[in-house]
């Protein structure tokens, strides 16, 4: 639903209509993964495993973070930072 909304705006500010699309197609199938969003179906599997919601959410955040590892790889022409770069950035970040 918010593609009918989001992709007219990105191309009235200037996005191709392809690139439009690819943005909106990215952030939708994220918003699915990641926490706190998730869709609807978070909810159900909480109640099916009978487990608290914040599991299912903390179990998601690795796929999702695998996920836009992904797109970010596919976005720089597929080379993936090193490692140590990634370590050195998130040791940064937490002190």
């Amino acid at each position: 639903m918010t593609g009918a909304i989001t992709i007219p705006l990105m191309k009235d500010g200037g996005y191709s209509p392809t690139s439009a699309g690819a943005i909106e197609a990215v952030a939708s199938t994220g918003g699915q993964l990641m926490p706190p969003v998730m869709g609807a179906v978070a909810f159900l599997m909480a109640e099916d495993l009978d487990v608290e919601y914040r599991v299912v959410a903390m179990a998601a955040l690795v796929p999702s973070f695998l996920y836009y590892a992904a797109v970010r790889a596919g976005r720089s022409g597929g080379r993936a930072r090193p490692f140590a770069a990634i370590h050195a950035t998130a040791t940064s970040a937490s002190a």
